[in-house]
């Protein structure tokens, strides 16, 4: 889902405050193409972004996109159970 239509979703949506902003940026950066570093992705999505959002929930969403534009923030890599070889 583009970045756009989750903050819209956010803003348009009178009860949503920080919990479903968190949600938001959540599937927003687990939806990120594998291999597509956050921090670029974060950038690009701010750009597109309006500079003042109106909701607090808009703000948060837009409070976490910043972050991930951060050094260090990195997405979990996925994990596999090593199988045991006896």
């Amino acid at each position: 889902m583009a970045t756009r239509h989750l903050f819209d979703q956010l803003e348009n949506t009178p009860a949503a405050g920080a919990p479903e902003a968190r949600l938001a940026f959540l599937y927003w950066v687990l939806q990120l193409p594998q291999g597509t570093p956050p921090a670029r992705a974060a950038r690009d999505a701010l750009a597109h972004l309006p500079a003042h959002p109106q909701t607090d929930a808009g703000r948060e969403f837009a409070a976490f996109l910043q972050m991930a534009t951060k050094p260090g923030f990195t997405v979990p890599a996925q994990r596999r159970r090593a199988k045991r070889l006896q």
